[in-house]
């Protein structure tokens, strides 16, 4: 079975039909309608084993995960402090597809944040939030957990690097 289509309604309107329910993307042929397919598909369409899977990016898997911290966490801050931490993640790598992300990326990306001047209490902080965000992606079925298993094996920045 294919993923469902991104069709246009006899309005103008992209659409896409999931479980018997149209989902409203914007206008036909937009890119923020090709966006809003990818983010709906990723969001309510569950593939079976047999079905091929949608391709998340960071910024995606992001969006999501920040949507969903929301109403989690609505008692703290921690969805706030969720954002801080995965906002430069995104701007850096937003476009690489999820299920590409790699320790190496993770890495230099820590390195960048200790230059810049954070404290090692900080990036740790930031990069436990960053693998929380990929554990939410595991557990949603938007990324293989292969790619949080390779995550989880970079160690904590050390006292005084």
């Amino acid at each position: 079975m294919q993923a469902p289509k991104y069709r246009r309604h006899k309005r103008g309107q992209a659409f896409v039909r999931i479980a018997g329910k149209d989902y409203y993307l914007g206008k036909h042929g937009s890119e923020a309608s090709r966006k809003n397919y990818q983010l709906t598909l990723a969001k309510y369409w569950r593939p079976t084993a047999s079905q091929p899977r949608v391709d998340v990016t960071i910024a995606q898997l992001a969006e999501l995960y920040l949507e969903h911290a929301v109403t989690y966490y609505r008692s703290s801050n921690e969805a706030e402090n969720l954002e801080l931490a995965i906002r430069p993640l995104v701007f850096e790598f937003g476009d690489v597809p999820a299920r590409e992300f790699r320790p190496k990326l993770l890495l230099a990306f820590r390195d960048r944040e200790a230059v810049a001047g954070r404290t090692r209490q900080g990036i740790n902080k930031q990069l436990g939030r960053i693998r929380r965000m990929f554990k939410w992606g595991v557990v949603e079925e938007l990324i293989p957990a292969d790619v949080l298993e390779s995550l989880a094996a970079i160690p904590p920045l050390a006292r005084g690097r």
